[in-house]
């Protein structure tokens, strides 16, 4: 029987076609999590008024900054290539988002709507990945 934060290791394999797998973390961190949320709303997003004494967001929210960082964040292994059948690298840290940044959009949206985010009920949680991650990668069933 493992402790509270083993309820919480949950890890998701999602299948591209009959060969490619990453495996997803269900949940993440806090620290993680605050990670996005900072890249959802960066520091220049905000406008302080000294002589109003408020703070104010300039509206500059960066959803593909958060969605990245999530992808990222939640990817726990692999096994996809590049176009010359080389491994994508997970590893050092800058190897791992270019990595995630040559991802096909759908498979990127399915990593996405893999991770529970607090917030997002579950018909969202399946819109933000349209993909089925069983079929195949080009949207044919």
């Amino acid at each position: 029987m493992g402790g509270f934060l083993a309820e919480y290791d949950a890890i998701e394999r999602l299948t591209f076609g009959e060969r490619w797998w990453v495996d997803v973390a269900r949940y993440l961190s806090a620290k993680d999590t605050a990670a996005a949320d900072r890249a959802l709303m960066p520091r220049n997003a905000f406008r302080t008024d000294v002589k109003a004494q408020h703070t104010e967001a300039e509206g500059l929210i960066d959803n593909a900054a958060y969605q990245f960082e999530i992808a990222v964040r939640a990817i726990r292994g692999w096994n996809l290539t590049d176009h010359n059948d080389q491994p994508l690298p997970l590893e050092p840290e800058a190897a791992r988002r270019a990595s995630v940044e040559q991802l096909p959009d759908v498979v990127f949206k399915a990593i996405v709507a893999a991770v529970a985010i607090p917030g997002r009920d579950e018909a969202e949680q399946k819109s933000v990945g349209a993909l089925d991650p069983g079929s195949d990668l080009r949207g044919e069933p």
